[in-house]
């Protein structure tokens, strides 16, 4: 058995990974995921550019076809919206590889960019509307056998009481519940 402290968007895709992978899993939070951060957070799907490179490029492939897939659907709450990004390119006036990944990327014209900026690029990226990108993600959940319990946890040692396996999704939660002031 698992225990996933959060029910924001980290929560609930922790714990359907897990729980489609097998475990059983609950997910304690102290409000329902309509009223986590997660709710009120924009949500645009772009590269990461962090080390490990390999990884990461590997990671924002899939999250792409995974998000690009989940906007077939509409009852997910993602879509392909248009995009422009502004902003100066690296030192060499090169792309990175994981932005030439970015669907329909193409360089804006002058007329196109807004003012104060030399540099933007119009594309498709995955957009979610997050209220029912939970509720698409609760659904998933549910279905994969794993279950959403409102419960305040004082303690990640309250949940280890309950679950051997503890996943700490708290997000700004994590303040007060693991002592992280940063």
């Amino acid at each position: 058995p698992v225990v996933v402290v959060g029910a924001g968007v980290s929560g609930l895709t922790t714990a359907i990974c897990l729980a489609e992978a097998g475990r059983r899993v609950r997910v304690w939070t102290a409000e329902p995921p309509g009223r986590t951060t997660s709710a009120v957070a924009g949500a645009l799907w772009g590269p990461s550019f962090q080390e490990p490179m390999a990884k990461t490029m590997a990671w924002t492939e899939v999250s792409l076809q995974e998000f690009t897939a989940l906007a077939a659907d509409s009852d997910t709450g993602v879509r392909l919206a248009p995009a422009v990004v502004v902003g100066a390119l690296p030192a060499g006036g090169e792309m990175p590889p994981q932005a030439r990944m970015i669907p329909d990327l193409r360089p804006c014209t002058d007329d196109e960019l807004p003012p104060g900026f030399d540099h933007g690029f119009h594309s498709r990226m995955p957009l979610m509307d997050m209220p029912r990108y939970l509720d698409y993600l609760e659904r998933r959940l549910t279905a994969a056998g794993g279950a959403v319990e409102q419960r305040r946890v004082r303690t990640l040692a309250e949940a280890a009481e309950t679950a051997p396996v503890v996943v700490n999704c708290s997000g700004l939660g994590a303040r007060e519940l693991a002592g992280d002031t940063a």
